[in-house]
């Protein structure tokens, strides 16, 4: 299948592209708990055998997302989308956190845009934010989430949502006061000690939600503000990619620079990324093609150890290149106490995990580009 003319130059192997996207609706059939309906946590190698470990909600609908935009790329449907959808809506009164309610409004309001209120009419939009943990703690990733779900029912559904507009610039102006203004996202803005400390600092997942979150909602409520700051933060973590196409995993809001590489996940390099640029791409004359090109040749082994992440044997792509368990952890503190990033390369090793919303995510961002 060749790249629509757009996308041409955006992968120099159209073929590796389409194996991915095959790949991954292979890697789901395992992944996919058929007794709960639910997608997994994660896939583990174990002594040469793949063992699905839990169950996960959230990671579910990110999932159908991607096989929401692989449906009306191709008409395929493997998973029963619809079904699936109504399933998780009747469970809705599990979800715990802002994010989740966002993430189920951004499946709706993509895949079934005339059912969009029913998830509204679940959930009270009046004092959402205050009902949540993230909400109140102000979360970037989890509020990009709700941002977007909220902007997509606002561009697909034309029927009136009460307090979907007023949510979603309440929502939008807390995401601009976590922009630290040098292109970087804080990971949070709470009044604890802890959140004083810690917010500064944001994971990739904190850049690549907002970004793509505050291209969606400049579309839905004609706002050019969200989309200078979204491309700005495309721009930033761009330049500051590393030299194998790696997306790094610690950022300084204050300073606008890295604060911790390790570990690189796989889900950056081929799903998150490319889903937030190619929103900016989309709207702008930016062209983000080599820098999403990089990432992509990473995950085939232009990385730091040569390993291909890739294993066809399972159909999956393997979770990191990381430095050991508690790094992270290390590395948050070294960030914290402003201590420059620390990396022994001779301690990198690829973590054979996998998790379900990695595939979905790749989907989504690659399934109608083939």
């Amino acid at each position: 299948m060749p790249l629509k003319k757009e996308y041409l130059d955006t992968c120099s192997n159209v073929s590796k592209l389409s194996e991915l996207v095959g790949l991954s609706v292979k890697g789901l059939e395992r992944m996919f708990d058929r007794d709960c309906k639910l997608f997994c946590h994660r896939m583990e190698l174990l002594d040469g055998r793949l063992v699905r470990c839990g169950d996960s909600y959230r990671y579910t609908i990110m999932t159908l997302l991607g096989l929401t935009k692989l449906r009306a790329a191709t008409g395929e449907d493997p998973f029963d989308i619809d079904a699936l959808s109504s399933m998780l809506l009747e469970a809705s009164g599990t979800i715990k956190n802002a994010g989740d309610v966002g993430l189920l409004l951004w499946l709706y309001a993509l895949a079934h845009p005339n059912k969009t209120a029913e998830v509204i009419e679940k959930f009270d939009l009046s004092g959402l934010l205050d009902r949540f943990d993230d909400g109140r703690k102000r979360k970037t990733t989890e509020l990009s989430w709700l941002l977007t779900g909220l902007s997509y029912a606002k561009l697909t559904t034309t029927a009136q949502l009460p307090f979907v507009e007023q949510l979603a610039r309440e929502v939008y102006r807390h995401i601009k006061r976590n922009y630290g203004g040098l292109g970087i996202f804080r990971h949070e803005i709470d009044n604890s000690l802890i959140g004083k400390i810690r917010g500064r600092i944001g994971a990739f997942s904190d850049q690549v939600y907002p970004i793509y979150a505050l291209a969606v909602y400049s579309k839905a409520f004609e706002d050019d503000e969200a989309l200078k700051i979204a491309k700005a933060s495309a721009d930033a973590i761009c330049k500051l990619q590393g030299e194998l196409g790696q997306w790094w995993w610690y950022y300084n809001a204050d300073s606008g620079e890295v604060a911790g590489h390790y570990p690189v996940y796989s889900v950056h390099q081929d799903g998150m990324a490319p889903m937030a640029l190619f929103a900016v791409q989309q709207i702008t004359d930016s062209d983000y093609s080599k820098y999403i090109e990089k990432g992509l040749a990473w995950i085939y082994g232009e990385n730091e150890l040569k390993s291909n992440m890739i294993s066809q044997e399972h159909s999956l792509i393997w979770r990191r290149i990381g430095m050991g368990k508690y790094r992270r952890i290390i590395d948050l503190l070294r960030a914290v106490l402003g201590m420059d990033p620390e990396v022994d390369k001779n301690k990198l090793y690829v973590l054979c995990h996998s998790r379900s919303y990695h595939l979905g995510w790749l989907l989504y961002s690659f399934a109608d580009k083939i």
